[in-house]
């Protein structure tokens, strides 16, 4: 399965090397061809499943290989990912490494056939990457008490181990602690394991114009010594435009230990936050933000928009080493809706510091 860096629809593609021309089959997927001898390359779309191939002549299958990890369609991180297997797998692992069992990567494949995916497993009762622990739930358990089975909360994409949490009147989203995860995803949790921060980025000639029509991040890192952190990258080329390449990146303050969120633009590129609303109701919005020196005396632009009909909420030039606030004591918000928090679209493309994000519920609508 591949995945544009634009992050675009994926595809899935079937690259066959064959000794004489022979019918490509795709079990369940409607897409069967006739491949040519030698290298020759078809792409189709992606929809969950099993992804199985076989090379079929005179009506007899001769060769069938079927992908350790199926196409989900209940992902738990969004990041793209390319995902390759090959009929020659077992035969060049017996070559490389001769007398160990063969081991296989696949996050979505179930390898104790019990119905929950191997990733979910390691995440939440092993250690993720680790596939000695991809057998260590039990799918009827309920080890948060909270009446749903493993394999109930895994259907709904909810976390095994917390109590599903309602929202109350006060409850803060604070993006500093997401570091406390120790990696980053696209999109990252909240505090009740709801998918609530988006990171995003917007294209364009200088300035970028902000249409709401944005694009999430292709890349996470772990940590990246140029950039920082837990990073969100934009993707490094387009066709269109020379300069591209910025990021989302986390940095420790030396001054307090605190974490605080980078904003890193391009000439061509905006990296945008996006906080998705959990609920309909009305919440604040607190940013201390600075920009962050450059050897120049520029100014950096943060933007808050709300989407929807897309509506400006805030944009304000940020001084180098000199913290400003944006406070918005109500925003209404419906289930679904984002705000966007934006960094650096004017002209002078510098990087924006956010020191504090804070989004506090204020009311609920009823």
């Amino acid at each position: 399965t591949l995945n544009s860096r634009r992050s675009a629809e994926g595809v899935l593609e079937v690259a066959t090397i064959l000794t004489k021309p022979g019918k490509i089959q795709l079990p369940g997927r409607s897409a069967d061809y006739d491949a040519p001898a030698g290298l020759f390359v078809k792409q189709f779309p992606l929809f969950a499943g099993p992804v199985i191939a076989q090379v079929v002549r005179n009506s007899q299958v001769e060769l069938e290989i079927t992908s350790p990890d199926p196409i989900s369609d209940k992902p738990w991180r969004e990041a793209n990912a390319m995902v390759c297997y090959s009929s020659e797998f077992e035969r060049q692992w017996e070559i490389d490494f001769l007398g160990t069992p063969m081991q296989t990567y696949a996050e979505y494949g179930d390898v104790d056939s019990d119905g929950l995916p191997n990733w979910f497993e390691m995440l939440y009762f092993g250690k993720l990457g680790d596939y000695t622990t991809a057998t260590a739930a039990n799918p009827q358990d309920d080890p948060d008490g909270d009446g749903l089975t493993n394999l109930q909360e895994y259907a709904q994409q909810s976390n095994p181990r917390k109590k599903t949490q309602h929202y109350v009147v006060g409850h803060v989203w604070d993006l500093s602690t997401v570091h406390q995860a120790g990696a980053t995803f696209n999109p990252d949790v909240d505090s009740t394991g709801r998918k609530v921060w988006h990171y995003l980025y917007a294209l364009g000639e200088r300035p970028v114009p902000l249409t709401g029509e944005y694009l999430p991040c292709p890349i996470s890192s772990d940590k990246v010594g140029y950039a920082g952190d837990m990073v969100q990258h934009t993707p490094y080329r387009d066709s269109r435009y020379k300069q591209v390449y910025g990021w989302v990146a986390r940095h420790k303050n030396p001054a307090d230990g605190s974490w605080m969120i980078q904003l890193r633009p391009s000439v061509n590129v905006s990296p945008i936050l996006a906080w998705q609303a959990p609920i309909s109701g009305k919440v604040s919005l607190v940013i201390d933000t600075y920009a962050k020196p450059d050897g120049a005396k520029r100014k950096g632009t943060l933007t808050v928009q709300r989407s929807g009909s897309l509506e400006l909420l805030a944009e304000i030039r940020v001084p180098q080493n000199e913290s400003v606030s944006i406070v918005l004591p109500e925003i209404q918000v419906k289930t679904g809706d984002r705000l966007y928090i934006i960094g650096s679209h004017h002209p002078d493309y510098i990087d924006v510091m956010i020191q504090n994000l804070k989004i506090e519920l204020v009311s609920l609508s009823k």
